[in-house]
This record gives structure tokens, sequence and C-alpha cells, in this order.
């Protein structure tokens, strides 16, 4: 998940300094900026994975045969839009939750 969230970063990152930026300088921007909410995106990305561990542990083993059968980041299956939902942090959510 970590890697699919490093490369979406990546986008988020570039637009951020007006310049394209390698995925290696993205990972580290991921890792060490601090949000207005005093968190890297690493951070809440562990936060969201920890508060939907079994939703997430349970979707793994429907669809891959769980955690132990994990074929890596590389190989997942699992596209960006199922991850955000499973980490419940569709930008569209969470300012929904924001207004209510």
């Amino acid at each position: 998940m970590q890697i699919l969230e490093i490369g979406e970063h990546r986008w988020f990152f570039g637009e951020r300094v007006h310049h394209q930026v390698s995925l290696e300088e993205a990972a580290i921007d991921w890792v060490i900026h601090q949000d207005v909410d005093g968190l890297t995106e690493a951070e809440k990305v562990h936060k969201r994975f920890m508060g939907n561990f079994y939703e997430i542990e349970g979707y793994c083993q429907v669809h891959c045969g769980g955690f132990e059968r994990c074929k890596g980041c590389k190989n997942c299956p699992l596209d960006l839009e199922t991850v955000h939902r499973l980490l419940h942090d569709d930008p569209k959510e969470i300012e929904n939750k924001k207004i209510n």
C-alpha cells in the first residue's frame, strides 16, 4: 500500500513545488514533510491503516489469501481507489466529516 501512496504523493508533491520530482524525492517528502495537522503523510497513512486494520486484513484474506501470502506492494492487486476506500481517506469523505 505504501508504494501506491508514495506514487500518488509524488504527483501532489510535484504540484506543490511546481516541477516533476523523482520517486525517491517523493518518498523522502512523504516521510518528513509535516502537514498543517503536524503529521507526515507516512504517519497519517499508518494511523489510518491501524484504524482500519481488520477491514484491510479481511479484504486481503478474501482477495489474496491474507497478509501471510502477500506478494509485496509491486504485485498487490489493489488499485489506488480500493486502497483509499480501505483507508477511509477519500478527500470528499474527509471533507464531509469536517463539515458534519
